[in-house]
């Protein structure tokens, strides 16, 4: 692994965004697809439990759990208009058959991404993500690394942060504040949570009637409150943690994950791995990802930036960083920093 010789530049050359931009065409078939194959192990997962062993069940709630964490990311997919080039058909497939069976609504999800994250990714003020992560302590310097492992991975693989996200379902996506929308985004926001009720009274109606109410609770609900959390807790913790405390250059501020082939199906397929290219290409659809990310890796910057990530927890290569070797690194860094942003440092000490 060499080392950037001028540090001063992390940008993407343009022409490699020119060439990147290419692949932005949306493809309604490709989502569908998606959907379809996520369905498909929801219910392969319940054939499994009932039709060979209920021993599945442990297996079947992490599978069903990683489903609704892609159904997230297909709401995060709408949002950015990338589900179909028809508008109409992008929301529905973005709300009727994925966010809405999970809680989220498309409109505060869209108001708190395109407006907030992304222009202001890594502002303590301006972008939502990172102000949520402060307010739940993630970045709080007398809390030893044990302290922080037990809480943020152990704890909430048994519900640690199952409370906040009942907290954020209620404010931030059913009841979410409408005062800073306009008239007409309010108006939508109010038809948006009609069709959002109306649909969970089909749901119910046709669960009720059907006696399927035990095999929904066990086989939605608990994972959506259980592994979907401690799944979608952690693919976010590594998205972006802790790189906005320290870095300002838009590389720095996020990372790609190459963790093994089980870490990757779990946390990350269907392109949510590639959140660096995301962030740095944001109109390219996640089923595109991986081919924008072997144009990026032309730039000398973007593949020596890269070239430091394993995965969360398990790495391909053993001189890479997994989020948890990064997050523990840093902390030490912290106690006597040599420099203002610790990627910089990291990308100084990387060994060839």
């Amino acid at each position: 692994m060499n080392t950037i010789n001028n540090f001063d530049s992390l940008n993407i050359p343009k022409e490699l965004r020119i060439e990147v931009l290419k692949l932005k065409d949306s493809n309604t078939l490709s989502a569908v697809s998606i959907i379809l194959f996520n369905y498909l192990l929801v219910a392969l997962s319940i054939y499994l439990c009932y039709k060979v062993s209920f021993w599945f069940y442990l297996i079947s709630i992490v599978v069903i759990g990683s489903v609704q964490r892609v159904m997230a990311n297909l709401l995060h997919e709408a949002a950015h208009g990338l589900l179909s080039p028809n508008k109409k058909l992008n929301d529905i497939l973005g709300t009727y058959f994925t966010s809405y069976l999970i809680l989220h609504l498309l409109i505060p999800y869209k108001k708190t991404h395109l407006h907030g994250h992304h222009p202001h990714c890594g502002d303590e003020e301006k972008d939502p993500d990172y102000n949520f992560q402060l307010s739940m302590g993630l970045y709080d310097d007398n809390e030893r690394y044990s302290i922080f492992f037990l809480k943020n991975i152990i704890l909430t693989l048994i519900g640690y942060r199952t409370i906040e996200y009942i907290r954020f379902i209620y404010n931030d996506r059913v009841f979410y504040d409408t005062k800073n929308l306009s008239r007409k985004n309010k108006n939508e926001f109010k038809k948006e949570r009609l069709r959002f009720f109306a649909l969970w009274v089909v749901i119910l109606t046709t669960i009720g009637f059907s006696g399927l109410f035990l095999d929904f609770l066990i086989f939605w609900m608990i994972p959506l409150f259980t592994t979907y959390i401690t799944i979608g807790w952690i693919a976010e913790l590594a998205e972006h943690y802790p790189l906005p405390e320290s870095e300002n250059a838009e590389l720095l501020l996020t990372r790609n994950r190459h963790g093994n082939g089980i870490e990757n199906f779990i946390f990350g397929r269907h392109g949510d791995r590639y959140h660096l290219v995301h962030h740095l290409c944001p109109s390219i659809p996640c089923y595109r990802l991986k081919q924008a990310h072997e144009i990026l890796r032309k730039s000398e910057a973007y593949c020596q930036w890269d070239d430091i990530w394993g995965g969360i927890f398990f790495r391909r290569l053993s001189n890479t960083e997994t989020l948890l070797s990064y997050t523990k690194k840093y902390r030490e860094w912290k106690k006597n920093p040599k420099e203002k942003s610790f990627g910089r440092y990291m990308l100084y000490t990387s060994k060839p």
